[in-house]
């Protein structure tokens, strides 16, 4: 079969579903927060649940590996001119900062969040906190994963265009056979990476924050850009029985996802509180993140392959409120820590200090209270965060400043 006729236009499919699986990213992460601090984790009997939901991040890192890859890996199937890094960037720039600062700015104000001196300004607002010992958890705590998104943006030019040479006059069955090898590259240079920090400092400062460096979650990212280049080339050559049975079984791929996230929740024996001096390394680690990679794999599968309008599974990601949810996710994944802590102190609900000291009680309704509230609190601030703030700036994404447009840097 000839290749991908040079300059040929395909037209881009839809993936309606994947703000549905935001919400539940975001949600998932919300759930985790929320058991850490209230003491749910520690003492409610759903405790290894709640302290064991951290697909959310997963999720994240594959949706935004598969969305923005998809782009550049069909420019390369068709011979189309890429578009330019600086654009790339520009963009994403538009997309993850003006909120970011927005939030963070408001966190400190409204909401106290601790931050003093010029380095703390210097650190959280330049997305720099996990290269840091001191501050890996501080400003926005969970903008850790922010900044790992930051350094994929910052490479995948670079990636794209190497394996655009690669693959370059080649059949579109050789391209796609590549495009697998790269990431397979990559989730091999992941667990390698992975075990030589444990190797050398796995216990200390730096090792325990350099798992949380792009390397270490390189896994993730691989598997998003090889569901990009499969449904690009679906896109291209048509589907198959194997495709068509993929696109069909989506409650499956939502059993095994959840049958991942009961193994590592009741079978791993992971501890529930996440503190320095028992955080697991090695291979307890590694299989950690398998088994939740694959969990996220299977959750985005049906928002890959298959008919979009069908199915249960899809009719519930395509819901107007879930969309919705997802749609304002990133502002709610800003927000939400800000109102767990201040409805802790509002509620007068003892945190997880005064329980270890032994200064408070659990109270059995304190976890699902909790969670609404931080939930309302966080869909309010998420939703003017959208239509005041990330929509508008989103407006300026096809103006690129002339500095940036006039540079021929890396292409994608």
């Amino acid at each position: 079969m000839a290749g991908a006729v040079p300059g040929a236009r395909v037209s881009r499919p839809r993936f309606p579903c994947f703000d549905g699986l935001r919400a539940i990213a975001v949600f998932a992460a919300i759930a985790t927060h929320v058991g850490y601090v209230t003491g749910a984790s520690a003492e409610a009997s759903y405790r290894n649940y709640t302290a064991n939901l951290e697909i959310g991040p997963a999720i994240f890192f594959m949706i935004s590996a598969f969305l923005l890859y998809y782009s550049y890996v069909s420019d390369s199937y068709d011979d189309r001119e890429p578009l330019r890094a600086t654009n790339f960037w520009w963009r994403r720039l538009l997309r993850v900062v003006p909120a970011y600062w927005v939030a963070l700015t408001g966190l400190i104000v409204l909401f106290n969040l601790h931050v003093s001196g010029l380095h703390d300004v210097v650190i959280y607002y330049g997305f720099l906190q996990i290269y840091d010992t001191q501050r890996f958890l501080g400003g926005i705590p969970q903008a850790w994963t922010l900044c790992v998104e930051i350094s994929f943006y910052a490479v995948l030019p670079a990636y794209a265009w190497l394996l655009r040479r690669c693959t370059a006059g080649r059949r579109l069955e050789s391209r796609l056979r590549i495009e697998l090898l790269g990431a397979a590259a990559l989730v091999a240079t992941c667990y390698v990476y992975r075990a030589a920090v444990y190797a050398i400092d796995g216990r200390h400062a730096v090792g325990r924050i350099a798992t949380h460096w792009l390397p270490g979650y390189l896994d993730l990212f691989a598997i998003g850009m090889a569901l990009a280049a499969i449904r690009a080339y679906v896109g291209r050559r048509g589907t198959n029985s194997l495709v068509e049975w993929v696109g069909r079984m989506s409650w499956m791929w939502w059993l095994l996802a959840a049958v991942c996230v009961w193994l590592v929740a009741a079978h791993l024996g992971l501890p529930r509180l996440p503190q320095a001096d028992n955080t697991p390394i090695g291979w307890g680690a590694d299989r950690q993140q398998i088994l939740q990679s694959l969990s996220a794999m299977f959750l985005c599968l049906p928002a890959v392959f298959g008919a979009q309008e069908r199915g249960g599974v899809r009719a519930f990601l395509r819901w107007r409120p879930v969309v919705f949810l997802g749609t304002v996710s990133y502002g709610v994944y800003l927000w939400h820590e800000g109102w767990l802590d201040k409805w802790m102190s509002w509620t007068g609900r003892a945190s997880l200090g005064d329980l270890v000291t032994g200064h408070g009680h659990y109270r059995v309704s304190t976890y699902p209270l909790i969670l609404v509230l931080t939930i309302a609190g966080a869909v309010v601030c998420a939703t003017l965060s959208y239509y005041l703030v990330e929509r508008p700036i989103l407006r300026l994404k096809d103006r690129v400043p002339r500095p940036l447009a006039a540079r021929r840097g890396a292409v994608v």
